[in-house]
């Protein structure tokens, strides 16, 4: 019981409570006894804001105290252990950044031995792995790498190691991935020339033994350093896709007739003809190249490329002369070059042409300007076969044209362009005749098939794609196209610039 201060004695207790009127000493009395009370108060309040936040505290003491105690009755602390370790597995296959998953496995392993203890035995946790030399590195990643691989087992593995600093890489790195060369799976490498031929030491010179190697990356940082290799990769039965950048054929030792996806950037004319040649099983091949003499070479045929994705400006174009692909289905052709270099009908008709190919998809992107529309007519009368087209444009140009549109159009100009036409995707941007002739283009290829007949010269289109820019499309040309789409069962989407539904 806290000891509480006695009331004071009143020095007019006799006037209390009447009507009489205090003399001047009572007066004085009077006001020292009210400031004595004044401190009695305050020393009181004092006393109680000590004995509040006292009380308070225990408060809080006791809640804590009964929430550690209600932890330990959790479902989850009644979990199978194989529960939690399918749970820490979906978190690290949640993010999308290496880095963040080497974090969160981290984090994992620091909350508690249960937990630790579950993670470090879930094999499938450790089945990727991340590499990135820092400037400054305060761990010993030969170790670590060792340490993170063991604790896969013989899963396969996922690898990624990349080093854009200055500094050297450790050299007994690569002797640490050829231990476990039987479980690399994927692979993905950017590193220094001479950090790359140092891996051709780690297993004695002799290529490494990759059993379930399916897919390679390997990106060179560009230096001054030339007439490297790295041949490590030679034995890899089951490889079939590959990524390079900054290598050519002569850089990687690969078992590149059997490769069937290649994607490659950063080198000449004459390499990418080269990596082609090299690789007669391909099925598709992405890739980007700066101008070289190809003078002396021939036509390379690559008779089983299906689909081809091509980034091109004036002086690389060439290389369509040099290309025939008679397997060819889909074709996409990045142009980076400028409007007055490009000319469509030079190098892509007689493309088409030589490989006598039944394409399928066409897809024409430019990044700068435009496109000549006779250029255009010509390409799209060559490709009779084709079922859906692409044109896509980086800037503002007015591109596709009411002459365009009308040889799209079922009984418009002739030639008829793209009879087989199923999907098409438009930028529309500033071209001024977007209502009339699209309108009519669609509804000759959507309503015709419902009003005339089911067995028309050209194909229903069935998807249209338009990305306008500002008013391109007012609302009563939208109206008309939905109209269209409603009795056609033609699938329309319209978007502006931000990629929105319009």
């Amino acid at each position: 019981m806290y000891n509480l201060p006695d009331i004071p004695t009143s020095p007019v207790q006799q006037i209390l409570r009447t009507n009489v009127a205090p003399s001047l000493t009572q007066i004085t009395e009077i006001h020292q006894i009210i400031q004595e009370v004044d401190k009695l108060k305050a020393q009181l309040e004092t006393e109680l804001a000590l004995i509040t936040q006292a009380f308070h505290q225990r408060r809080e003491e006791l809640v804590q105290f009964a929430q550690v105690h209600e932890r330990l009755l959790a479902p989850e602390r009644r979990l199978p252990l194989e529960i939690i370790a399918r749970v820490f597995l979906h978190s690290v296959q949640s993010t999308d950044q290496p880095a963040d998953a080497v974090r969160v496995r981290g984090t994992l392993c620091a909350v508690c031995k249960i937990w630790r203890d579950v993670a470090i035995a879930t094999q499938e946790l450790w089945t990727s792995f991340s590499l990135i030399q820092r400037a400054n590195p305060t761990r010993d990643i030969v170790d670590m790498s060792a340490t993170w691989l063991a604790r896969a087992g013989a899963l396969p593995i996922s690898v990624e190691v990349r080093n854009l600093s200055g500094m050297q890489l450790d050299p007994e790195l690569p002797g640490v991935l050829a231990a476990h060369a039987a479980n690399l799976q994927n692979v993905s490498l950017t590193l220094w020339p001479a950090e790359l031929e140092s891996f051709n030491e780690s297993n004695s010179g002799a290529p490494w033994v990759l059993p379930v190697l399916q897919k390679l990356d390997v990106r060179v940082n560009i230096s001054g350093e030339r007439d490297w290799s790295i041949g490590v990769f030679a034995n890899a039965p089951q490889l079939r896709s590959v990524h390079l950048r900054n290598a050519n054929v002569r850089d990687v030792v690969l078992p590149w007739e059997q490769l069937t996806d290649l994607r490659s950037r950063g080198i000449s004319i004459h390499d990418v003809l080269d990596l082609l040649k090299a690789s007669p099983r391909l099925l598709q091949f992405d890739g980007d190249m700066f101008h070289g003499d190809v003078s002396t070479l021939s036509v390379v045929c690559s008779p089983a490329l299906r689909t081809l994705s091509l980034s091109v400006h004036g002086l690389t174009a060439i290389v369509f002369d040099h290309l025939s692909l008679p397997s060819l289905c889909d074709l996409r052709i990045i142009w980076s070059g400028a409007i007055w270099d490009w000319d469509l009908s030079l190098h892509i008709v007689p493309f088409v042409r030589r490989s006598a190919c039944l394409l399928r998809k066409l897809e024409l992107s430019f990044t700068q300007g435009s496109i000549d529309q006779r250029d255009l007519i010509d390409c799209l009368q060559s490709v009779p076969t084709v079922v859906s087209f692409v044109l896509h444009f980086g800037s503002g140009t007015s591109s596709i044209t009411d002459n365009v549109l009308g040889h799209l159009t079922y009984g418009g100009a002739q030639p008829c362009l793209l009879p087989n036409l199923e999907d098409l995707e438009l930028d529309l941007y500033r071209s001024p005749c977007m209502s009339p002739s699209l309108l009519g283009m669609v509804r000759s290829r959507c309503i015709a098939h419902t009003e005339e007949s089911s067995s028309l010269p050209v194909a229903r289109l069935r998807a249209l794609s338009l990305f306008s820019v500002g008013l391109q499309l007012d609302g009563v040309a939208v109206g008309q196209l939905e109209a269209i789409s409603g009795a056609s069962q033609l699938k329309l989407t319209i978007t502006d610039k931000k990629r929105q539904p319009f």
